[in-house]
């Protein structure tokens, strides 16, 4: 059986809603990693500050020990809750696209 115009339209239609669909999630993925990456950046920045005082400020070797000690596991923390946070924008992002019904063709 031949495809008429009509069902190529509708098809085509389909398709371009699914590519519309699909070009937003992504917007919205880069949005949420964007708002991240700069939230993540800007606590970084200000920690470095608060850092860099606390360095300036130290007295003796044992300060200098202690405050490289208590600076390095919540370090690491935040460096793990951004890989989680990435990863569940991906895991996300990849869920909403994966479950839109594939376009067809005509038959």
């Amino acid at each position: 059986m031949y495809a008429t115009p009509e069902q190529f339209a509708t098809a085509n239609k389909a398709n371009v809603d699914a590519l519309f669909t699909i070009a937003q999630a992504q917007f919205t993925a880069f949005e949420r990693l964007s708002a991240l990456n700069f939230n993540t950046t800007k606590t970084a920045f200000e920690e470095s500050v608060s850092q860099a005082k606390a360095l300036l400020s130290v007295k003796d070797a044992q300060e200098l020990v202690n405050l490289g000690a208590t600076s390095a596991q919540p370090a690491l923390e935040k460096a793990i809750a951004y890989s989680r946070n990435v990863y569940e924008v991906a895991t996300q992002t990849q869920a909403e696209v994966t479950n839109w019904p594939k376009p067809r063709l005509p038959r």
